[in-house]
């Protein structure tokens, strides 16, 4: 399972966020805004600076798999 916050090493990290955020925005039919809000409440509330250090977080809580599983 992919973790929807991880960067992807094929683009920039500032292109995937942007991408990233408007994706999960489509798919919840919420806006853009939305997304960045939620995404930095949860940050902020697991004490994290950003969305890489809350993959890793989320792997090693085991709320997300590698792509194997």
């Amino acid at each position: 399972m992919r973790c929807a916050l991880a960067p992807s090493n094929d683009r920039s990290s500032s292109t995937h966020r942007r991408s990233s955020s408007s994706r999960i925005a489509a798919d919840l039919v919420i806006t853009e805004q939305t997304v960045k809000g939620h995404v930095s409440n949860i940050l902020s509330k697991l004490h994290l600076a950003d969305r890489t250090q809350a993959a890793v977080y989320a792997w090693r809580e085991g709320v997300v798999g590698d792509e194997s599983d």
